[in-house]
């Protein structure tokens, strides 16, 4: 994965609490895989 698909913010909530916010490009990536996997999924249900 690249660094510019998630943007990382921590915040202090407990000891290991990490937050990641998806970027334009990582919605772009995500979006792209999804209709990859239902493709797929498709071809396997039929």
């Amino acid at each position: 994965m690249e660094k510019d698909e998630l943007k990382r913010e921590e915040k202090l909530v407990s000891d290991k609490t990490k937050y990641y916010t998806i970027t334009e490009k990582g919605s772009e990536v995500l979006e792209e895989a999804r209709a990859k996997a239902y493709e797929l999924f498709k071809e396997i249900k039929d």
